[in-house]
């Protein structure tokens, strides 16, 4: 199945700079707390990306709606 949400992926990260190590540490972090507390961790992560990604659809929504409204109050002034 494919959703037609879109999401950002690691595709966009500029790894030619040097990244900082306080991502390092997060991510870090967050692998040891899915090894630790895999069942829980992994359904908080993917229920965050879910609504993550629900959310970021409804804002892109809202501006498409804001769009057209203002096309069409301009085509008739």
């Amino acid at each position: 199945m494919t959703s037609t949400i879109r999401y950002s992926s690691f595709k966009d990260i500029p790894w030619t700079r040097k990244q900082p190590s306080l991502s390092i540490v997060a991510l870090c972090l967050m692998l040891a707390v899915v090894w630790r507390y895999s069942e829980f961790a992994l359904v908080i992560l993917a229920g965050t990306y879910a609504a993550v990604g629900g959310a970021l659809h409804l804002v892109r929504f809202q501006s498409a709606i804001a769009w057209f409204a203002d096309r069409v109050i301009h085509a008739f002034v």
